[in-house]
């Protein structure tokens, strides 16, 4: 009979989070904090076997020897309220990482696991807004625009043994890459319409985000990015018969490609090309 080992995971961490705010008026804030939060590995991450994510798909083998991911944030946020249930606000962030978890491709066959990198760093901005359109037009109070917009920059140094494996190929390589999972920028939109006494709402979402890097080649194999991609939803639901709500929905209603590449001597190459379809429910809940 075989004998497993058992790790037994035991550690305490110290995770302080100050804050400080101070109010100009009643409705302008500004807001300051530092934090220390973590990321653990998922038992998948840790556990140490191969599997496929499903048939045709790339094998995933666990790591055991994984730490958990440390971060200490520094944030800065200013906030307007402008009305009942509307702001206005814009922040600027820092985060260093240190263990972040990467995905790598460690093998000929495309075999993944996951792997520590020493440490990482990411900067940003982030704008965001909640307003009513009665604002701009009276005919229009049934509307209202939610939004935030995002601006980051992160950095990761690459291995010295990885990085001359790059240069023997591209001598001009950057000797860091951005943070795995981490886009250079982030844009959500929402359309909201309601109007309370008839119980319906309905809202368009929009979403696009810039070129990430999900994973890393290792030892000189080109990286692999995810192309940025349009996605639409739209949700409504209904009050009916009293306690009763209809609720339909429409997800991924571009269906635009999922594009995975790799660049290679200036040139693009396709690690992944596939469509996820567009998704349709309805649902109906009833309150007692």
């Amino acid at each position: 009979s075989a004998v497993t080992e058992e790790k037994l995971i035991e550690e305490g961490e110290c995770l302080p989070s100050p804050n400080l705010g101070y109010s100009f008026t009643g409705n302008v804030n500004l807001r300051a904090g530092v934090s220390r939060t973590i990321a653990r590995p998922t038992m998948r991450e840790l556990a140490p076997y191969t599997n496929e994510e499903y048939r045709g798909g790339y094998l995933f083998t666990g790591n055991p020897d994984l730490e958990y991911t440390t971060v200490t944030n520094w944030d800065l946020r200013w906030e307007y309220f402008t009305g009942p249930g509307e702001v206005l606000s814009a922040s600027l962030f820092y985060k260093k990482l240190k263990n972040p978890i990467e995905l790598a491709i460690i093998t000929e066959n495309g075999e993944m696991k996951p792997q520590n990198v020493d440490e990482a760093n990411v900067t940003g901005v982030e704008i965001e807004w909640r307003q009513s359109m009665g604002r701009l037009y009276r005919g229009l109070s049934n509307f209202s625009l939610c939004g935030n917009l995002t601006f980051v920059h992160s950095a990761v140094d690459i291995p010295e043994f990885e990085l001359n494996n790059i240069r023997a190929f591209d001598p001009s390589a950057d000797d860091t890459r951005p943070l795995q999972g981490q886009s250079p920028y982030i844009v959500n939109l929402d359309l909201n319409y309601g109007v309370e006494r008839y119980g319906f709402q309905a809202t368009l979402l929009y979403n696009v985000f810039g070129e990430r890097f999900i994973i890393n080649g290792k030892g000189g194999t080109p990286d692999v990015y995810e192309q940025p991609r349009h996605m639409v939803d739209f949700t409504a639901q209904k009050r009916i018969l009293g306690g009763a709500q209809l609720k339909i929905g429409v997800e991924n209603i571009l269906d635009e490609k999922v594009e995975m590449t790799q660049k290679f001597l200036g040139k693009d190459y396709y690690y992944r090309l596939y469509e996820t379809g567009t998704t349709y429910k309805i649902g109906l809940s009833v309150s007692l």
